[in-house]
């Protein structure tokens, strides 16, 4: 697919496939990609950005370690992206590449953080000022980014829950039930007009809010 325009400045500029994510893009002049799925996509990504005339991006914020979501980001940085993550995932993408994809541990690279953050960082990016917060459960690292873009508060979640109100698969190495719930109702206090999945469907915030309350209720039977 092409890239789409979500909001001026905020684009979906590949949507998932069998494997790999929704990937967001954020930017003018530079790009912030949310998430950056895997290598086979990579060229999709790089020509639907130069499409929409957006350059190369300058940053990528990984919302969690498991390979849909991260498995390109050596070969982005290798083109000069810097990447943005929790600690915890940094520790995944760096050293416990395991966590990545135990089922085909040959595909997965090592790959250094650049920038390294904790729950609640306030990062000034390309112009842009990004909130991460730290919703572990899916991953011990798993973590929603927050930005206002265009007038319009706009959170990513990555696979803290599906847009049908289900949670993110608990068979990850470092799954939690109990911090999942945490996460779920940290969720429901922030503020936001547009959810934006790492799969599934972009919600506005009427759908979004119900899903979350859909998600935390099946905390009780989980994927």
């Amino acid at each position: 697919m092409k890239g789409e325009k979500l909001l001026e400045n905020l684009y979906l500029i590949c949507k998932e496939t069998e494997k790999s994510c929704n990937i967001y893009a954020i930017g003018k002049t530079e790009t912030i990609l949310i998430d950056c799925g895997i290598p086979e996509t990579m060229e999709a990504v790089t020509k639907n950005l130069a499409s929409l005339h957006l350059p190369f991006p300058s940053y990528i914020f990984i919302t969690h370690c498991h390979f849909d979501h991260s498995l390109a980001a050596p070969d982005f940085k290798e083109k000069g992206s810097k990447i943005v993550a929790h600690y915890k995932t940094a520790e995944a993408l760096e050293k416990d590449t395991y966590k990545i994809w135990p089922e085909n541990l040959p595909a997965v690279k090592a790959v250094k953080v650049d920038i390294k953050t904790r729950d609640n960082c306030l990062l000034n990016l390309s112009g842009y000022e990004v909130r991460l917060i730290h919703t572990p459960g899916h991953t011990a690292g798993a973590s929603c980014f927050l930005a206002e873009i265009s007038g319009r508060k706009c959170l990513f979640t990555g696979d803290l829950f599906l847009p049908s109100g289900k949670i993110g698969w608990k068979g990850s190495i470092d799954f939690s039930l109990e911090e999942f719930g945490k996460s779920l109702r940290k969720i429901r206090e922030i503020d936001f007009d547009i959810l934006l999945p790492g799969h599934g469907d972009i919600l506005d915030k009427e759908k979004g809010s119900k899903c979350l309350e859909i998600a935390i209720e099946n905390l009780k039977n989980p994927l």
